[in-house]
């Protein structure tokens, strides 16, 4: 194990400053050589600021704000979102990151979400459906075969809809959010 180390000390210790550092971080645009597909999410890149509204099964309201970026990632074949929300009654914060990626072979997103201070991963896929953007995920909760679905709707250069719609009987029937 020492002797990986050693050499991995080594290697980083004789590569020309900077020779790796333009290829680290966020990319400006998509990959030409990325599959078509890639672009689905494209409308997303950029930076937001919002105002979101969760509504409880119990009718209970939660009204947030929010800034979230999105870039380009690995030289242009994935994306990285990353965001914070501030209640507005409560001032919690929530913080998140997302990484998207379009699987060719499986045909469809897989992505993977990460958010604190819960420390709660998700796994979801998506895929495009007519002028909708549709992210599918599910829960292991003990309550049953708890699933939702996150929808981008009424797309524009500078706005879009976003709703959370969960199912309680593995997605025979959504309850839209």
């Amino acid at each position: 194990m020492r002797f990986w180390i050693v050499c991995a000390a080594m290697l980083l210790a004789a590569a020309p400053a900077g020779a790796a550092c333009d290829e680290v971080g966020g990319q400006a645009e998509l990959n030409p050589e990325a599959p078509p597909e890639t672009a689905q999410f494209a409308f997303l890149v950029g930076e937001w600021d919002f105002v979101g509204t969760m509504h409880g099964e119990l009718g209970d309201v939660d009204i947030f704000t929010g800034v979230w970026r999105i870039e380009y990632i690995l030289d242009g074949w994935a994306l990285r979102d990353e965001w914070v929300t501030v209640g507005i009654e409560n001032g919690e914060k929530t913080y998140g990151t997302m990484y998207r990626s379009y699987d060719k072979e499986a045909g469809h997103w897989v992505i993977v979400e990460q958010t604190m201070p819960e420390l709660k991963f998700l796994r979801m896929t998506a895929e495009k459906s007519g002028d909708r953007m549709i992210m599918y995920g599910g829960s292991e909760a003990e309550s049953g075969d708890v699933r939702f679905r996150r929808v981008f709707s009424d797309i524009g250069e500078d706005s879009f809809v976003w709703s959370y719609d969960v199912s309680r009987d593995g997605g025979e029937s959504w309850t839209e959010g």
